[in-house]
């Protein structure tokens, strides 16, 4: 019976894929959901306009030229499971060539980054297979130094852990000449082909959910196919190679081996070895368990971040985490501080805040692509800068005589006053000095920068002020 639900699920899952296919660009399938810019579920940060970019999805699309800004699609789900993500962009000669996209799925956010000055104005998949629950938030960061394109996102519903990748997308790699394929039946829009000794196809594929998986190839068949391709799979523990007989079974699903442990990623390498053609065309992986899972040992993560950081000075936090397995490590975090940039190899938070803000409900997990340990959630509130200040020392000579050019003896003057202020004339600050002998004084706590003018008069016995001295001015560093 199990067997029966697998291919059951399978089959399920080529028939929804087909009939995808062959939707029309306008009219989404059932399990296809399309949400184009400015449409509800949509949100930006920043300066965004319409763009010149040729073939936009729907009416136009948009571009941010700032660091910072940022267009965020949030897409409903009435299914929740896995589901393939593609961008669409209109490329311009400015565009950058490394575009963050933020995937927030059911086990955190994941990035992808694209070449927006290639393949505009068609639907371009972002990374594998992504499992959602009920909603999937695709972010895009402008980075400035070149403009970014928002333009339209699609989720394509492709069953419950299942991954699945044609050639030609986001994900796949190639060594050597591949060309188009006359090969009847490919899956999808086409299928490759190379020659060549050496040639390679590699499809990295993201899985939703780490565990044992089945792995099908779909190639085409032709005269000249080489009887034995060999399939290269690096899964958990290793790479272990299939050869399969691409002459025969061309246009179907074909299983390769028998079962796989993964992480959250396969990599299917399909290897040229000359003397006869090699297609790449498609490859599916369908889960069926999670043995492996029940040996794994849960990674553990701890640290206590800082809650408070100062306005133009450098925050870092990194935690400290560890696998008893071995197994590689990946770090996430959800709610990130928009100043913030974040390592998913060493989960080290860091940044420089520029203005008082408090981000909240910030979460950083590791997995060992089986299960994750997450940090208690925690805020950072950043604080305004404090001003920094200086002073500034003043001294001057005590007067021998009264304005009417009588004798002034020391022992009639009481004190001085000091007053300054930012322009000249204006004098609102005092600083009063006591004691006919006191030649000097300083000016605390002022803000550096700052330039000060002062005068000084003088105070007899008798409570009489005389005439101020001449300006002294002095900046504050």
């Amino acid at each position: 019976m199990r067997n029966l639900n697998i291919l059951r699920k399978a089959l399920f899952l080529v028939l929804a894929l087909t009939i995808s296919i062959f939707q029309s660009t306008n009219i989404a399938a059932a399990d296809t959901l399309i949400q184009d810019n400015g449409g509800p579920g949509t949100s930006s940060i920043g300066t965004w306009k319409v763009s010149a970019g040729v073939s936009p999805y729907g009416g136009n699309s948009l571009y941010a030229s700032a660091n910072g800004a940022s267009y965020t699609f949030n897409l409903d789900l009435a299914t929740p499971g896995d589901y393939q993500v593609f961008a669409r962009w209109t490329t311009y000669s400015n565009r950058r060539t490394s575009v963050p996209y933020d995937i927030t799925h059911k086990t955190g956010t994941s990035t992808v980054n694209v070449n927006q000055r290639q393949n505009g104005g068609t639907w371009q998949k972002l990374g594998g297979t992504w499992t959602f629950n009920n909603q999937a938030t695709i972010r895009i960061r402008s980075l400035g130094n070149g403009t970014t394109s928002a333009d339209a996102i699609k989720l394509v519903y492709v069953g419950n852990n299942a991954a699945l990748q044609d050639n030609g997308g986001l994900g796949t790699s190639s060594n050597g000449t591949w060309k188009v394929s006359a090969g009847v039946s490919p899956y999808g829009s086409n299928s490759l082909y190379a020659s060549a000794n050496g040639a390679s196809y590699t499809f990295s594929v993201g899985l939703p959910t780490p565990g044992d998986y089945q792995v099908f190839a779909w190639w085409t068949a032709y005269s000249n196919r080489r009887t034995s391709v060999p399939y290269d799979i690096t899964h958990k523990t290793g790479t272990s190679t299939v050869n399969v007989n691409q002459r025969q079974n061309g246009g179907t699903w074909q299983k390769l081996g028998g079962t796989w442990t993964f992480n959250n990623q396969a990599t299917i390498r399909i290897r040229s070895l000359g003397n006869g053609t090699t297609s790449a065309d498609a490859i599916k992986l369908v889960y069926v368990g999670n043995g492996a899972v029940s040996n794994n040992t849960a990674p553990t993560i701890s640290g206590s971040p800082a809650t408070s950081a100062t306005a133009g000075s450098n925050y870092a936090f990194q935690p400290s985490a560890s696998d008893a397995d071995g197994d590689t490590l990946t770090f996430s975090i959800s709610n990130r501080p928009p100043w913030a940039s974040f390592n998913t190899s060493t989960g080290r938070l860091s940044g420089t805040p520029g203005s008082a803000a408090t981000t909240s409900n910030i979460r950083i997990s590791v997995s060992d692509g089986y299960t994750t340990a997450t940090l208690p959630a925690f805020s950072i509130t950043v604080n305004s800068a404090a001003p920094q200040t200086g002073s500034v020392s003043l001294s001057w000579t005590p007067p021998v005589a009264r304005a009417d050019g009588s004798a002034l003896a020391m022992s009639e003057i009481a004190g001085y006053t000091v007053r300054y202020g930012k322009s000249t004339g204006n004098y609102p600050n005092s600083q009063s000095v006591t004691g006919g002998w006191s030649t000097s004084t300083t000016i605390n706590n002022l803000p550096v920068g700052t330039t000060y003018y002062m005068v000084v008069s003088t105070r007899d016995s008798d409570g009489r002020e005389g005439a101020a001295s001449s300006m002294a001015t002095k900046l504050v560093k």
